[in-house]
């Protein structure tokens, strides 16, 4: 983003300088604050408004943390789940679990002799 520009202002009049140059530069930089002003509002305005697009854009990427927290949070759960009931692989059907708990109606293993997956039922 470009920020409005800010022209530079005509040297200032020195002391020491002879009258009529320092009379040019005294009503040259007189002349040019209206000038400055108008340019300072302006890139007040523009930080202003600049300010709030980042404050905007922070929450945005807060809430997305908060949703990839809460999906990963979900995902684990389901992984965790997941993992419990699929026993793997096995060529004769498990008789407990993988943690030596009794078998759950649901649970899967991947029968090796006949290449597919299977789910127990009592």
């Amino acid at each position: 983003m470009a920020y409005p520009p800010i022209t530079a202002l005509p040297d200032y009049p020195i002391r020491g300088e002879d009258q009529e140059t320092f009379a040019t530069k005294a009503n040259a930089t007189v002349a040019a604050y209206p000038t400055l002003v108008t340019e300072t509002n302006a890139l007040a305005n523009w930080v202003e408004t600049t300010a709030g697009q980042v404050e905007a854009d922070a929450a945005a990427a807060d809430a997305s943390k908060t949703d990839a927290e809460e999906a990963m949070t979900q995902a684990i759960a389901v992984a965790g789940t997941y993992t419990e009931i699929n026993q793997g692989a096995h060529s004769t059907a498990p008789t407990t679990r993988n943690d030596g708990s009794a078998l759950q109606n649901g649970d899967l293993y991947f029968n090796t002799v006949s290449g597919k997956m299977q789910v127990w039922s009592s």
